[in-house]
């Protein structure tokens, strides 16, 4: 049962909501170099704790589900799974 919850749309859906809740810079070649940001010195205080929140969240989220997963032996097949 865990994992018709885990693989289903509106998980994923949720997911992504919750990525684009926050409007990150747009990264391009031009602005990225040796994976660092450029712009990074000119994102807005505000901005830099909102981006470190949704941070958090996905990661807690994420972990969350590996653990509870664990038990139902969906970490395996996701490891599994090929991409």
């Amino acid at each position: 049962m865990f994992e018709r919850h885990l693989y289903n749309d509106d998980f994923f859906k949720f997911i992504r909501d919750v990525c684009n809740a926050i409007n990150l810079p747009e990264l391009t070649d031009q602005n990225v170099k040796n994976s660092i940001y450029q712009g990074y010195k000119d994102i807005p205080e505000k901005s830099k704790e909102s981006y470190l929140t949704i941070i958090k969240i996905l990661a807690n989220l994420v972990y969350s589900l590996l653990a509870r997963a664990y038990d139902n032996s969906v970490t395996k097949s996701l490891l599994l799974s090929k991409c």
